[in-house]
């Protein structure tokens, strides 16, 4: 019964001790990741950035979530996310993260501030004309709020909503 609880308390180990190395790594902007992506590749790190996800999947083809940058609106770098195990469930700002969700534009997209607790990779090399240039693979939320219906949208971005209202 011991070696049972042994081995409980030290799977249970890595697991706390990531959380205490996210809590002390230094927040870091989505911009900069995009403009030196090498820099964090492989790396655990706090990521400020605008989340955007499509609820409609019949509108964009493949809707996969996407991060951006309200500083660097202009760039045309891009990161999709994917949840580690329990990520989303266990994250920090679940339920805030919820409730932004609920606030979508007539395309049925919503749009967050979040503070993200993960592994960034990239830069790719492109497959696909429409392959992302990177992955961010969220293991916490730290904190989710609704962005303004009104907040500027990136150009990349704009020019694929011109496309679908043409």
């Amino acid at each position: 019964m011991l070696s049972v609880w042994a081995i409980v308390l030290c799977a249970a180990v890595p697991s706390y001790g990531q959380k205490l190395i996210a809590a002390d790594t230094t927040l870091v902007d989505w911009c900069d990741v995009a403009r030196t992506p090498k820099r964090f590749s492989g790396k655990l790190i706090r990521l400020r950035a605008a989340l955007i996800e499509n609820h409609n999947r019949g509108i964009i083809d493949g809707a996969n979530p996407q991060l951006y940058g309200a500083k660097c609106l202009d760039q045309t770098f891009t990161t999709t996310i994917r949840w580690l195990g329990s990520a989303y469930n266990a994250s920090s700002a679940h339920e805030d993260l919820d409730r932004a969700r609920q606030i979508q534009d007539r395309f049925f997209v919503s749009r967050t501030d979040v503070v993200l607790v993960g592994i960034f990779k990239g830069p790719y090399k492109h497959k696909y004309p429409d392959s992302f240039d990177s992955e961010f693979q969220i293991r916490n939320v730290e904190s989710a709020a609704s962005l303004a219906p009104n907040a500027p949208w990136p150009k990349w971005m704009e020019a694929l909503f011109n496309k679908i209202a043409a």
